[in-house]
């Protein structure tokens, strides 16, 4: 298995990584995408199975599913985009193993649109209550980007420590260089609650 950026433009890659998706740490949340699946939410991709899954210390949360992760069909910082290639890297250098984390969006479909509304991210932050109760070794959770912070706010989740960064981004790395380049920093902070 090659765990690299953008490797899962590689088809190989993605039939191994389906290959995992019955493993315990994965099984709750394959069920769990199931589910969104059968309530018509868009294409629900997969969650990563060399991540963390139901053993994560760590939820990132990001805004929404690109068209990478449904041509892909996961959830991961292994998609073929520039977003997912900044996550790859700036999770290394924040020290985060993928073992300790996982990876969702508030929204949780692609529906072959970048743009939400107001009501997709009531709708997914309704879902996530579900997820949070999945993850049993959570300690901390990482809102990604304003939308997902904003979302994730409604909740009123307040078990849970909560961490804020700017989405990593091709728009934000070229309008907010220096919010983008301390990324890494900001994610970092999740060490000291793991």
């Amino acid at each position: 298995m090659i765990d690299g950026p953008r490797t899962l433009k590689i088809r190989e890659e993605i039939e191994k990584r389906k290959r995992l998706l019955d493993l315990p740490h994965m099984a709750k949340l394959k069920a769990f995408a199931q589910n969104l699946r059968s309530q018509n939410l868009g294409e629900i991709p997969e969650f990563d199975p060399l991540d963390g899954g139901t053993n994560a210390k760590v939820l990132f949360l990001f805004e929404k599913p690109g068209p990478k992760a449904f041509l892909s069909g996961f959830i991961s910082r292994n998609n073929n985009d520039p977003t997912a290639e900044a996550t790859f890297c700036f999770m290394q250098q924040a020290g985060i193993s993928r073992e300790q984390t996982v990876i969702w969006n508030v929204i949780p479909g692609w529906d072959g649109t970048r743009k939400f509304s107001r009501a997709d991210l009531i709708n997914g932050g309704e879902q996530l209550k579900s997820l949070i109760d999945l993850i049993t070794k959570l300690r901390v959770i990482v809102c990604v980007g304003k939308s997902a912070q904003l979302s994730f706010l409604k909740l009123n989740v307040v078990s849970y420590p909560v961490l804020y960064s700017v989405h990593p981004s091709p728009i934000n790395r070229a309008s907010r260089q220096s919010e983008w380049r301390d990324i890494p920093v900001s994610w970092s902070r999740a060490l000291s609650f793991i």
